[in-house]
């Protein structure tokens, strides 16, 4: 009976070991989960401010492609107020070499006053001349 005694006190004292190792693996598994439950909220949060950063990038991207449009419209607008304006080279050439022509035949026939001139040879100068620029085309 004795060994019986001793027998059940060395496996009392062995289910005690096992409870707190049981109690003590229990803990540590809590501690553990709650630690991780703890990482699992910093990174959700940091998934959520991820995603917020993102979603503002994206705004950010479309404002500027907007803003980018506007400014093309803008000076394609200028470009053709420009060419609008723009003098056509070849057409003032034209313009000018006829001005020219035309000067040329209009002031051709005017001379000189002769100083040693009488004063109707003056006259009919002075009259050819206003004539020469009363001239139309």
């Amino acid at each position: 009976m004795l060994k019986i005694l001793s027998l059940f006190k060395t496996s009392k004292i062995i289910y005690m070991l096992a409870t707190l190792a049981i109690i003590g693996g229990a803990y540590w598994t809590k501690s553990h989960i709650e630690k991780l439950n703890g990482i699992i909220k910093e990174q959700e949060q940091t998934i959520v401010n991820k995603e917020a950063l993102l979603i503002i990038s994206k705004a950010q991207n479309q404002i500027s492609k907007a803003n980018l449009s506007e400014c093309n419209a803008k000076i394609d607008l200028q470009n053709e107020k420009i060419k609008s304006v723009s003098l056509d080279n070849k057409t003032l050439k034209k313009q000018i070499m006829q001005a020219k022509s035309t000067a040329q035949a209009r002031y051709e026939n005017l001379k000189p006053h002769d100083t040693g001139a009488s004063c109707e040879e003056k006259l009919n100068l002075a009259l050819g001349v206003i004539r020469g620029l009363g001239k139309k085309e």
